[in-house]
């Protein structure tokens, strides 16, 4: 057959150059098509969104829970709880954010917990921040000072968990301590409260004068410390007795409380306190302070005071039951 016809072999039909030219093109694009399949499947294998797991303990909500019961017996920690203060732009205006923090020091300043003050505060649980010890020795540092003005109004739950713990409140402001239970009780701050429990140790803070008051199912396994400087003192309630004390250097002794308590208070950086069980210590320091030759001489006064002796002029101290 003539042209634009063509032979396709001596059983083949005949076939136009048109319809060959349109076969040839939609063979290369099915294939162009294929291609780009494969291509798009490839890169699809290659690109992928991948959500790395988040620290379990960081939680960005008003409730901060911090859990450290899990890191295994030989692991201590120093929790430290601050606020921070951030100046974000938001439609070009400058507003500053007050921001709690719960930090382990003990891991590279790791932040483990944070929230806004504001929406801390404003959470309808009465306690939002709680913090559970693990078995190793957990110290809970307050830096009060570091919340200036600001109020948290949602006092801080301090589990020690296992192991020989502490708190220590720093603050620049006196100090209300409570200890009205075994290793348990409250802080109550100028700005900050803890209640706290399994907890062996207490520190104030230096320079300061805080208050420790027991109560009369109050013990503490540990050692109650004042803090260096000021004047801090401890006050019995609820009819608690001493039985027996000793007194060390520096403001130190231990304290026996008559039963039902019968348990043993070691302190450290106490300043002069009536202690009970027959021992008065009386602060003189200002008569020393303010004598010329600074002269000072203690003698016995009978079974159970001192006789003080500055410049000549004598100071006694009675007796107590």
């Amino acid at each position: 057959m003539a042209f634009p016809f063509k032979s396709e072999g001596i059983s083949g039909r005949p076939i136009s150059h048109r319809r060959a030219k349109l076969s040839e093109i939609l063979k290369a694009k099915l294939a162009r098509l294929v291609k780009g399949s494969r291509v798009q499947r490839e890169l699809a294998d290659r690109i992928r969104l991948i959500f790395d797991p988040l620290e379990p303990r960081l939680l960005l909500n008003a409730d901060l829970n911090v859990n450290l019961a899990t890191d295994g017996p030989n692991v201590d920690h120093e929790i430290l709880v601050r606020l921070i203060e951030e100046v974000q732009t938001v439609n070009n205006v400058a507003t500053t954010i007050q921001q709690v923090q719960i930090i382990d020091q003990t891991d590279g300043g790791k932040v483990l917990a944070f929230g806004d003050l504001s929406t801390i505060n404003a959470s309808a649980n009465t306690s939002s921040i709680s913090i559970t010890g693990g078995s190793g020795r957990d110290t809970l540092k307050i830096d009060e000072d570091s919340f200036g003005a600001n109020t948290l109004s949602k006092s801080i739950l301090f589990d020690g968990g296992g192991g020989n713990d502490k708190v220590v409140f720093d603050s620049s402001a006196n100090t209300a301590w409570t200890l009205n239970g075994n290793n348990a009780g409250t802080i109550n701050g100028a700005h900050v409260d803890v209640a706290f429990t399994g907890t062996e140790n207490l520190k104030g803070a230096d320079g300061n004068n805080d208050t420790f008051t027991i109560a009369a199912a109050g013990k503490l396994s540990g050692t109650m410390d004042g803090g260096f400087g000021g004047q801090d003192t401890i006050v019995y309630s609820g009819g608690l007795a001493a039985s027996s004390a000793t007194l060390g250097a520096n403001g130190s002794g231990k304290v026996t409380f008559a039963n039902p308590n019968g348990s043993t208070l070691a302190f450290e950086n106490m300043e002069p306190f009536a202690v009970g069980g027959g021992v008065l210590v009386v602060d003189r320091s200002a008569t020393v302070s303010a004598a010329a030759n600074k002269n000072v001489t203690v003698q016995a006064n009978g079974a159970n005071s001192l006789r003080v002796i500055i410049d000549g002029t004598n100071y006694d101290s009675a007796a107590t039951s």
